[in-house]
């Protein structure tokens, strides 16, 4: 009796264990995913995404990491074992992830959904070309600089929209010479974009590709860089840009130009919905950095970040994220980027997209450019160089020439 008490004992343990065994939930997936986003009219963006993510896995807790810093939180992430299932990054942040061996490559899901088909023309080729051959990201909206400009200072002074830089220059002087404020600007981004787009359309635009893919420096790179800093401080010294302006920060610009003193802002898209509800009479225009304006006018206006995908990914993880990249690149999402302001890459007929009217304004004004890129992506810690250099050069501690020299030392470095 008691060894037949002890084996059924026994056999009802064993059934109780393979009940629990039976009834253990699955393990839970998490898929965390960052992104430059963190404003709140992108984040509805991507809110609205997830909430269609949500419905298809249920089972999955989304972690949002997004921030200003995207780019070094993602790396100090990978690099620690953490990581991401989905990155959104740009050019030299896709450089450094692809090298260290943390992204999947993505020429197969890119296929099988139609994405590169989906978009426009060229679209995800320029985060593609130091890797021929292979795909590690898929872009989503262009990230155009163009010039916001106050109508009524315009219409006052009698302007029109330039279209050769010589044109824009008489338009910097006149407002100048009538008290008002020719251009805003500030320490380094605008400097810096009005050089990059100037260099794009002096040198031929094959010289600038091999240029910033770091295959050759061309003589011609030199003479773009030295006349589009000459020009630059050829405005400054002549007070063209608001006074003291060394000392004003970038997120300033918009504010400044609400206060109805300056006629012309070079700024990027992002700023859009500011300009438009600052209260001024605002328009746009593509910067004409060109002497003809029958020339092809490159524009700064890259596919400026794109996702994508972590290696470690598992099976669901990589399916999230494929679903993830796919959704962005709906027509839904894509008229709601166009509602704020945003230029999504997606090619689809935009005429009836409950765009504002500035948005349709700059949609029209940069229709016929071609697209340029941020040169100071060209490669890890040039930025600061390029930075460093411009200002001595601006500031009249260095010649134009020495300027583009010490540049040029850093591209050669390894």
């Amino acid at each position: 009796m008691k060894l037949r008490a002890v084996a059924m004992a026994a056999m009802l343990a064993a059934t109780i264990g393979m009940i629990g065994c039976g009834s253990k939930k699955e393990e839970a997936t998490e898929f965390k995913f960052i992104t430059a986003m963190s404003d709140s009219a992108r984040t509805e963006v991507i809110d609205h995404v997830l909430d269609q993510l949500k419905e298809k896995y249920p089972d999955v807790t989304f972690i949002n990491d997004s921030g200003e810093d995207y780019n070094n939180k993602a790396k100090l992430g990978f690099s620690s074992g953490s990581g991401y299932e989905l990155v959104y990054t740009d050019d030299l942040g896709l450089s450094a992830l692809r090298e260290g061996g943390y992204l999947l490559e993505l020429s197969e899901d890119a296929k099988e959904r139609g994405w590169v088909d989906r978009q426009q023309e060229g679209a995800t080729d320029f985060y593609n070309q130091r890797t021929p051959g292979e795909m590690y990201t898929v872009g989503t909206n262009y990230a155009p600089v163009v010039v916001y400009y106050n109508k009524d200072i315009f219409e006052e002074l009698n302007l029109s929209i330039p279209t050769t830089l010589e044109e824009y220059e008489n338009v910097l002087k006149a407002a100048t010479e009538n008290g008002y404020i020719g251009a805003e600007n500030c320490k380094d981004n605008i400097n810096g974009w009005y050089i990059q787009s100037l260099v794009q359309n002096l040198a031929p635009f094959e010289d600038v590709l091999d240029w910033y893919y770091l295959e050759e420096s061309k003589d011609s790179m030199k003479g773009a860089f030295v006349e589009a800093a000459e020009t630059v401080k050829k405005w400054s010294d002549a007070g063209y840009f608001r006074k003291d302006y060394e000392g004003i920060e970038y997120g300033d610009v918009p504010m400044l130009f609400a206060q109805g003193q300056t006629a012309t802002s070079l700024d990027g898209n992002w700023f859009l919905p500011d300009y438009e509800n600052s209260g001024i009479n605002v328009g746009v225009f593509a910067f004409p950095s060109v002497s003809d304006s029958s020339q092809a006018n490159y524009i700064i206006n890259p596919v400026d970040a794109a996702f994508a995908i972590g290696k470690h990914v598992d099976e669901k993880q990589h399916a999230i994220a494929v679903d993830f990249i796919d959704l962005m690149l709906s027509e839904e999402v894509a008229d709601m980027w166009l509602e704020r302001g945003s230029l999504p890459s997606l090619d689809c007929d935009y005429s009836d997209a409950p765009a504002s009217e500035l948005t349709k304004e700059l949609l029209d004004a940069i229709k016929d450019c071609r697209s340029g890129f941020y040169l100071d992506n060209v490669k890890p810690g040039f930025l600061e160089v390029f930075i460093k250099e411009m200002q001595l050069y601006l500031l009249g501690d260095q010649q134009a020439e020495a300027m583009w020299e010490n540049i040029d030392k850093f591209w050669h470095e390894d």
